[in-house]
């Protein structure tokens, strides 16, 4: 009975009773013939590949059920090929954070529609002209009330409430500012209280001692409103400048949704959606898949036998 070996490798060959054919010769490197340890390789490969791409699309904002749709959609697509080392697309390796926000990405996000669209919306001349509207009204109510500031603080004349150092300067440099008359009405005050405990007798006693504390105690509450009321100046100042920029966000949005309504009806944009692609199977990397120019065969093994066209026959 005649017994070939197709292996390049040498087997013995023992002869078994009844002429039976003797068993194979166990798989090379020790792996299971039914590639059990390939499976959970390329398992864990792909398990981190998803897990990585989903983290990061949640990063940009998506839920958490959605992103992992996309994941498996993104990474299953045809030219995707998963590696240790991340994952292979058109020539390049990326990784999880760039994945997220590459063009394969947005495409199957429905992103790149999006952008498309927001570019067509951003040229059109309705939309420019109600922005430069929305932009002129902030702008002007911005520098009305910039203007305030800076006159509030140079009539009262403390630096700490200036909008800039150059409107500080010239709050400290003001002569007539609210502090001053203020300054000036206290020590006038102060020195009327003088001369009338003077003329009074009382210069030395509790007269005197009691008409400077009168003076101190107008001046603080003359301070003190002053305080206020330029504190509640500015904070109308800046409420009102915040629902400024309120209302300008507000207006770029209805003026977005009008463009975005005009065009949609005009066709010159379509309406976004992800594409309805699906699921695919996982293209795995194989790390031991033979490469030209690399020899076939197993570290610590012998080369392969070359080809021997007469294989060895048993009689």
């Amino acid at each position: 009975m005649a017994i070939t070996y197709p292996t390049g490798y040498p087997t013995p060959i023992v002869p078994i009773a009844g002429g039976a054919a003797p068993p194979p010769p166990p798989p090379l490197g020790g792996r299971s013939p039914r590639g059990g340890g390939r499976k959970r390789r390329n398992a864990g490969i792909i398990d981190a590949a998803v897990t990585g791409l989903r983290e990061a699309l949640i990063a940009r904002g998506y839920d958490p059920n959605t992103a992992l749709h996309f994941a498996n959609i993104i990474l299953s697509r045809p030219g995707v090929t998963l590696t240790r080392n991340g994952v292979r697309y058109q020539g390049k390796v990326y990784d999880s954070a760039h994945l997220a926000t590459s063009r394969l990405a947005d495409f199957v996000t429905g992103e790149l529609a999006r952008k498309q669209n927001e570019s067509v919306i951003q040229g059109d001349p309705g939309y420019l002209a109600a922005r430069a509207q929305l932009g002129l009204n902030r702008d002007f109510l911005s520098a009305d009330l910039g203007d305030q500031q800076r006159r509030a603080a140079i009539d009262w004349g403390d630096p700490a409430y200036a909008p800039d150092s150059q409107v500080g300067q010239a709050a400290a440099a003001n002569p007539f500012s609210a502090m001053r008359l203020l300054e000036r009405a206290y020590r006038n005050q102060a020195l009327q209280k003088t001369q009338d405990s003077n003329r009074a007798g009382t210069l030395f006693g509790g007269g005197y001692q009691s008409g400077q504390q009168e003076a101190g105690r107008v001046r603080a509450a003359n301070l003190s409103e002053g305080t206020r009321s330029i504190t509640d100046l500015l904070a109308q100042i800046n409420q009102q400048r915040a629902q400024s920029g309120q209302q300008y966000s507000a207006g770029i949005s209805v003026a977005l949704a009008e463009a975005q309504q005009r065009l949609l009806q005009a066709g010159q944009i379509h309406a976004v959606s992800p594409p309805a692609f699906g699921v695919r199977r996982f293209h795995v990397r194989n790390p031991h898949a033979h490469r030209p120019g690399q020899q076939q065969g197993f570290p610590g093994l012998p080369p392969r036998a070359p080809h021997n066209p007469y294989p060895t026959r048993l009689y």
